[in-house]
């Protein structure tokens, strides 16, 4: 695959990180059910949000991995990106409702968006690097 393909599949996940945050924001006073779990619809969504997140990471660093032909086992990416994203991330505890999800997932959109205002500049450091180098042939 070519590496820009990867940046077109990261800026698709992105915009499902922003769609799924928008449908769990409209949730945001779901209440948690009997159990005290969160409502199908509300894990639903932040589940995608989430998990979209980390693909979009993931095809970055494909991209990245591709274009300068790194060759990094993708599974020492996915790695690094699981590892990464959840420095500093609360621990779980008992779900007390959906604003608590919904606040978590609009930080992860935002984290998103940044990620997405940086793909072009990104796609531009790609085209420089992976061009190949010219002989010199004068010498």
């Amino acid at each position: 695959m070519d590496w820009r393909e990867y940046l077109a599949a990261a800026s698709q996940k992105i915009g499902i990180v922003q769609c799924h945050a928008k449908c769990l924001k409209m949730l945001r006073d779901t209440a948690a059910g009997a159990d005290g779990l969160p409502p199908i619809p509300v894990q639903a969504h932040f589940e995608a949000v989430v998990f979209s997140v980390i693909a979009a990471v993931d095809q970055v660093a494909q991209a990245v991995n591709s274009a300068l032909t790194l060759r990094l086992d993708p599974a020492t990416l996915v790695q690094v990106a699981f590892d990464r994203l959840s420095k500093g991330e609360p621990t779980k505890s008992a779900f007390t409702g959906s604003r608590e999800l919904n606040d978590y997932s609009a930080s992860a959109a935002d984290y998103a968006t940044r990620l997405n205002d940086l793909l072009p500049e990104i796609e531009r450091y790609l085209v420089v690097q992976s061009r190949p180098i010219e002989p010199d042939i004068a010498g």
